[in-house]
């Protein structure tokens, strides 16, 4: 029981690091404009504390299938290199640039607008050797 006790606290404390050598070198912050030409057929995903028609995204999906995050005031653009359909609901969403690798596992959840879905899940960021989880939901636009 102690062992185990132990190897959950050791498992926090390096996810804890993890995280913080993320935040501490590399914040990331909500997207204050649009940098690309963003057309229909666009992704807008953030916090899931966060209301979505707050505007104030942490990651976006052109319908040319780039996606975009601003870390500390510096925009990283991503290629979407992998799509897996889970179910006919959910899916999983790979992409990859400037060394970062940004996983989105999502799960349609209905209508968000006449025009948008609304999607929940999960964004993992990889960068270099740090990561962070975070909870997401976002509107997706139908096409």
């Amino acid at each position: 029981m102690k062992s185990i006790l132990f190897f959950s606290i050791l498992i926090a404390a390096f996810a804890n690091t993890c995280f913080a050598q993320f935040t501490n070198s590399k914040n990331l912050q909500f997207i204050k404009d649009f940098r690309i030409k963003l057309d229909g057929g666009c992704s807008f995903y953030t916090y899931d504390s966060t209301p979505i028609d707050a505007n104030k995204y942490i990651f976006i999906i052109s319908a040319k299938q780039v996606g975009f995050i601003n870390v500390s005031d510096e925009y990283v653009y991503l290629k979407n290199t992998k799509n897996i359909k889970l179910n006919n609901h959910q899916y999983k969403k790979i992409f990859k640039g400037n060394g970062y690798d940004i996983v989105l596992d999502i799960r349609y959840v209905g209508k968000f607008d006449s025009n948008d879905s609304l999607y929940e899940g999960s964004m993992q960021i990889k960068y270099k050797n740090s990561f962070q989880y975070l909870k997401i939901h976002g509107k997706v636009a139908n096409l």
